[in-house]
């Protein structure tokens, strides 16, 4: 059985740009997660939206969440997408 890993702040955050179509445009220690967007990172439309989420549900494996719980549109903050991931992993 696969231990599940904790979903600190740390973690989520490094699921949510490393789920994005453009990780590398993310530099961690320096861009504020606050600020930067998902459509800063490469989702730029629905399809792309509907990706990211499974890329982010497969990272966070063997947890599981709901499609609708992980913050996925284009306006969302890095920083409140990787805050939705533990409210609605069970």
């Amino acid at each position: 059985m696969t231990n599940k890993p904790d979903l600190t702040p740390d973690f989520c955050l490094h699921v949510v740009v490393n789920s994005t179509p453009s990780p590398s445009r993310f530099r961690f220690g320096t861009d504020d997660p606050s600020v930067v967007t998902l459509f800063d990172m490469g989702i730029t439309d629905s399809t792309k939206a509907g990706g990211f989420v499974q890329a982010v549900k497969s990272r966070i494996f063997p947890w599981h969440i709901d499609d609708v719980k992980v913050a996925g549109s284009r306006d969302t903050t890095l920083q409140t997408a990787a805050a939705s991931i533990p409210k609605g992993a069970f």
